[in-house]
């Protein structure tokens, strides 16, 4: 089974792509293949616990580590903005290295439009593109407004101020100054 899938048309070494959710029970274990048969290496889950039950994932961990593909949960609440802003930008830009190392990475939630909008927009602006592009790649993408909520779009207009605080993390996951 091949997941339903949109690769972001960003020059990295790596693919990454936006999904909606991947369809839980009897189904997670095939398509969580899927995605290595894709050739992913890398899942970002950024639904909330709630969300992993109601959809049936709550075993994606156990699959994913026997199918060989890293699973990071981050979850965002539908909608919303990220919780810890520096959490979610040092996972943006270890995701960022890995693309940068040549691996694929899938970014999924719920729809498929919002939260991953969120993350993807913070991995293209450290990649050096600027908030509003990075809202024009990935909707022209998806075929949609992403993200749809005002909160959201807020925040990723707002990226670089939620960086500019967060020097000493560029210093940690780049070992370049901030």
């Amino acid at each position: 089974m091949i997941p339903q899938h949109h690769f972001l048309p960003i020059n990295f070494p790596g693919s990454l792509c936006i999904c909606p959710r991947i369809r839980g029970d009897d189904w997670l274990e095939d398509e969580i293949k899927g995605f290595k048969d894709l050739g992913f290496a890398h899942i970002v889950c950024l639904l909330t616990e709630d969300e992993e039950l109601l959809l049936g994932l709550e075993g994606q961990d156990l699959l994913c580590e026997k199918i060989g593909i890293s699973l990071l949960k981050l979850p965002v609440d539908d909608r919303c903005q990220p919780l810890t802003h520096r959490d979610f930008l040092g996972r943006a830009l270890d995701i960022l290295q890995r693309l940068e190392a040549g691996e694929n990475v899938a970014v999924y939630s719920r729809r498929g439009t919002g939260r991953p909008a969120l993350f993807c927009s913070s991995i293209l602006y450290f990649h050096g593109i600027y908030p509003e592009e990075s809202m024009e790649i990935i909707e022209s993408v998806l075929g949609l407004p992403s993200p749809d909520s005002t909160a959201q779009r807020e925040w990723i207009l707002n990226l670089e101020n939620w960086v500019e605080g967060l020097s000493d993390l560029l210093m940690d996951s780049r070992g370049l100054p901030g």
